[in-house]
């Protein structure tokens, strides 16, 4: 193993120099022992403010839970009191109950008394009754013996009536006998008097009928007629609008349909709206209204479709004058002309 030689030290003036700074190393060191005392009083003040603070989070902690029981028990104490109160009123209702059924009593108690002297008084009445009534049986007996002695007296006057009576019957019967004779005659020559005047008001009558039905066949002779005309009018018409202007068309238009016919002599009108699948039963005047209201509403879009049943039981001329009153009022193709 190498042994070094010992070797000399190249510091010729250390203990000038450490003469000098002497001074450094105890102030560093008397610096240090002040830091170490400030950090172990740090660490002191610091724990002891840790555990400070702990014990006051606790005491809020206490604090708060002590300020909610109070709450509770203040809560407590509301409810105890509303309580309080409660029972405080239904005790006064029922001290107040306890009054007035001690007044009813005394009411009833003095309604008792009342009825006791009503009762005696009616006792009193009744004992009085019976005399009187032990007194009214005996005139009673008197008096029915009495009206015994009055019937027998009466019936022997209703049998002398009787016999009276059946004395006046027959002769009744006799004058009735004369009478109905009598009455027979004259009714048997006012018949013969009526028949021949029935006679002649029948044959009178049989002229007038033939006469009425002479009218009639004219009438109706003169019904077709004119249902012809206005047949070959309409058909005119047609044939005239045709070659004029457009065919009368549903498209683009709004459809309404009206029915018209006549059951048991009365009129009958059916209407069906725009979009309904089901006649209704309408009135002359709320067929029109209806009308009226739609032509307002869509004008010139309104098409009216009016069917006649074949078993309508309606004449030409009627079916013609409703057709043509309705569409020349309310239809857009009579609208235009």
């Amino acid at each position: 193993m190498h042994k070094f030689e010992p070797h000399m030290d190249l510091r010729s003036n250390m203990r000038a120099e450490y003469t000098e700074d002497s001074v450094w190393p105890t102030f560093t060191d008397i610096m240090t022992v002040v830091l170490m005392i400030f950090m172990f009083t740090m660490v002191a003040v610091l724990l002891t403010n840790t555990d400070l603070a702990r014990q006051l989070m606790a005491a809020t902690a206490e604090k708060e839970e002590s300020d909610k029981k109070l709450w509770e028990s203040i809560n407590a104490l509301q409810i105890m009191s509303a309580r309080i109160s409660t029972l405080e009123e239904s005790i006064e209702k029922k001290k107040m109950e306890i009054i007035l059924m001690e007044d009813s009593a005394r009411v009833l108690e003095k309604g008792l008394e009342e009825k006791d002297l009503a009762l005696a008084r009616r006792e009193e009445d009744l004992a009085a009754m019976h005399e009187a009534v032990a007194m009214s049986e005996s005139r009673v007996a008197e008096s029915l013996a009495k009206l015994k002695q009055a019937e027998k007296a009466t019936l022997e006057q209703i049998a002398t009536l009787q016999q009276a009576h059946r004395r006046q019957i027959a002769q009744m019967e006799e004058e009735r006998n004369r009478t109905l004779q009598l009455l027979a005659k004259e009714a048997d020559s006012r018949i013969k008097e009526l028949d021949t005047r029935l006679e002649a008001a029948l044959a009178t009558l049989k002229d007038k009928e033939q006469a009425v039905v002479a009218m009639k066949n004219k009438e109706e002779i003169l019904e077709l007629a004119l249902a012809r005309q206005r047949r070959d009018y309409t058909t005119l018409e047609d044939k005239y609008n045709k070659l004029i202007g457009p065919a009368r068309s549903s498209l683009d238009k709004t459809v309404v349909g009206v029915r018209y016919l006549k059951e048991g002599g009365q009129y009958v009108i059916l209407f069906k709206d725009a979009g309904s699948e089901k006649y209704e039963t309408v009135t002359r005047k709320e067929l029109h209204n209806r009308l009226d209201w739609l032509k307002s509403r869509i004008g010139d879009k309104l098409y009216v479709k009016v069917v006649i049943p074949e078993d309508s039981n309606l004449s030409y001329n009627e079916a013609w004058t409703f057709t043509n009153t309705i569409l020349t009022k309310y239809d857009y193709y009579y609208q235009s002309k």
